[in-house]
């Protein structure tokens, strides 16, 4: 993960803002979102520059989805460790940055699968250490650009990682989203390599990418587990062994075959 172990909260006059004033911070952010999904748009802003039945109703499904993220996002509060608010970061120019472009994107969000997960993002970026992670403006960005089963692909990476499993495939990722197909699977991770959350392992075999990585740690709420890289490193070499022997055991049948375990060898 991205942050930085030099901020861990110590036992000196330097120590983060952590601790009972934590509920109070989370009422004032909840006090935001109640006040952003109360006022519609439709009216503030549709009437007096947009006008029309379409506009209108574009500004009141953005002010529906607010009001549901808001909704979500105190159900998630009430569940953190308050003691863990990082008051430090939420005092910050940066949490402002980011609770403002969180709260835009969830307005926009076109399903309860990203909201959710925006909800998780803003709820688990008030908490030590996951407050830490520099990259959460980038982060709630890709979210954004997901699809549906995109982000069904993710949670799937991401409990993965939970489990300190660095690399799953094609099979396993099947099994379980069994009512999506093996090419709209194909496709989810070709659209997260592309937002480098996902990165090819060979041939129908991914990992997280390092923004990945700090995405489902923002999505979890945890550290990444510190042999995390070493198994990484450990199981993509038992890959290329592994595709090096099946190369070795078709030397005496057709060149095609060969040079498609080549083509996924060079790959790792």
């Amino acid at each position: 993960m991205s942050a930085n172990n030099e901020l861990e909260p110590k036992q000196t006059s330097e120590k983060l803002s952590l601790g009972n004033s934590g509920q109070i911070a989370i009422n004032g952010i909840l006090g935001i979102l109640n006040l952003l999904a109360s006022c519609s748009p439709a009216h503030a802003i549709g009437s007096s520059f947009l006008n029309g039945a379409v506009s209108v109703g574009i500004f009141a499904q953005h002010a529906e989805q607010q009001r549901k993220f808001e909704s979500s996002c105190k159900k998630k509060f009430d569940d953190i460790d308050k003691t863990k608010v990082d008051n430090s970061y939420l005092d910050s120019p940066e949490f402002r940055e980011f609770l403002i472009k969180i709260i835009y994107e969830a307005g926009s969000a076109a399903s309860e699968q990203k909201l959710n997960a925006l909800a998780k993002c803003l709820v688990n970026s008030t908490i030590y250490p996951t407050s830490r992670i520099s990259e959460k403006l980038m982060i709630i960005r890709s979210i954004s650009y997901m699809s549906d089963e995109a982000l069904r692909v993710l949670m799937e990476m991401q409990n993965a990682w939970e489990d300190n499993v660095p690399i799953l495939g094609i099979d396993s990722l099947q099994e379980a989203l069994g009512d999506l197909e093996p090419k709209k699977i194909h496709l989810a991770c070709e659209s997260l390599i592309q937002l480098r959350i996902l990165e090819s392992i060979g041939a129908g075999k991914w990992s997280l990418g390092l923004l990945g990585r700090d995405l489902a740690s923002l999505l979890s709420g945890k550290e990444e587990r510190e042999d995390f890289e070493d198994l990484l490193r450990k199981s993509t070499q038992e890959l290329k062994v592994d595709l090096e022997s099946q190369i070795r055991s078709l030397r005496n049948k057709p060149d095609t075959y060969t040079e498609i375990l080549k083509n996924s060898l060079s790959t790792l």
